[in-house]
């Protein structure tokens, strides 16, 4: 088989990089979501799935600095960005592997979908020879096929968002200049993601990827399901948990129902709300759009803006489905992108 050109490979790799933006930012709803239901945000666990959070939004400006690096352009401030929950992962396996993502409260169900999405490659499906991808690891590894193709002069585009972000996304953000450049950035995003395999005896101190902190949370829910080296069974998981301790995680959840879109309330209050909290996310789109497209990438707006999403979320999160049943659980934002003209 005839190998591509380096001019091919720019071509496909680009279209593959705009997916991996739009597969990070797809984790980022749900994980929120899940935050937001936690009573206490200062809880350990909250604490640990909001460094979770800063860290997807780490991996999407990975991938726009690699992006604009070889010449193309993000598109994050459109409604084909955002998708329509629930909904599968951009870019995932759907013929052989499919599963879907709810926004949903934090509990088992969802915590194991978290699981799911941070799959390592080595719990994962077998590759093989089809188009389709079962783990965020070997989907990275099929953007890397194509970069390391590239010559060096092809990552000279620049609009770099520099280090002096990282302490706002948690993690190494760096220029990417070079298909070395490239290479870490891709590395970065796998081992600090779900990582390539499981870390057996961890060092002390050394951060464990995404999956395995999951999976400690998923323990401190009450969950008992093990983890076998090429296998994860969903089922298993959700189906295995210590029901006492799982009772007692549960009274530190807010009961907020999942999918809003579909179950919130039709309450003047909560329709006012999900409106101020979509015009704030809209405006968090547009300004991270427009932060990663400048000659000096600048996110600093959108990141302000995501923190003042907080408080309408948690105001729909107070208001009943129903007031005189309230065991329908609570309202919850609907992560939905509106046109100027519909925001307040």
């Amino acid at each position: 088989m005839q190998s591509k050109t380096p001019q091919e490979a720019l071509a496909e790799v680009k279209g593959q990089l705009q997916i991996a933006i739009e597969l990070e930012h797809s984790t980022i709803p749900p994980y929120l979501y899940a935050f937001w239901t936690i009573k206490d945000h200062e809880s350990e666990i909250a604490r640990a799935i909001f460094d979770l959070i800063k860290e997807e939004m780490l991996h999407m400006a990975l991938g726009c600095n690699i992006l604009n690096s070889i010449g193309g352009s993000p598109l994050l401030n459109s409604k084909k960005f955002i998708p329509k929950y629930p909904t599968s992962l951009p870019g995932h396996d759907q013929l052989h592997d499919p599963f879907i993502v709810n926004l949903r409260k934090l509990d088992i169900k969802s915590i194991v979908t978290f699981l799911h999405i941070e799959l390592p490659q080595d719990l994962g499906l077998k590759d093989d020879d089809d188009d389709e991808v079962s783990t965020i690891g070997e989907f990275y590894d099929r953007i890397w096929a194509n970069l390391k193709l590239l010559t060096d002069d092809m990552y000279q585009k620049r609009r770099q968002l520099g280090p002096e972000f990282a302490p706002y996304l948690s993690g190494n953000l760096f220029e990417v200049c070079c298909r070395e450049d490239a290479y870490n950035a891709i590395e970065e995003i796998i081992e600090q993601g779900e990582g390539t395999s499981l870390v057996v005896d961890p060092k002390p101190g050394e951060e464990l990827p995404h999956f395995q902190r999951f999976f400690e949370i998923y323990k401190k829910m009450g969950g008992r399901g093990e983890i076998v080296e090429g296998h994860f069974d969903t089922k298993t998981m959700v189906k295995s948990v210590d029901k006492k301790v799982n009772r007692q995680f549960n009274k530190h959840i807010r009961n907020v129902v999942s999918n809003p879109r579909r179950r919130n309330s039709k309450s003047k209050a909560a329709k006012f709300y999900n409106r101020k909290f979509n015009s704030l996310y809209s405006r968090m789109l547009d300004r991270m759009h427009d932060g990663f497209n400048m000659d000096k990438p600048n996110i600093l707006p959108a990141i302000e803006l995501m923190f003042l999403m907080t408080r309408p979320a948690l105001e729909l999160m107070s208001i009943p489905v129903n007031k005189r049943k309230l065991s329908k659980g609570y309202c919850g934002p609907t992560f939905d992108y509106l046109d100027v003209k519909k925001r307040v």
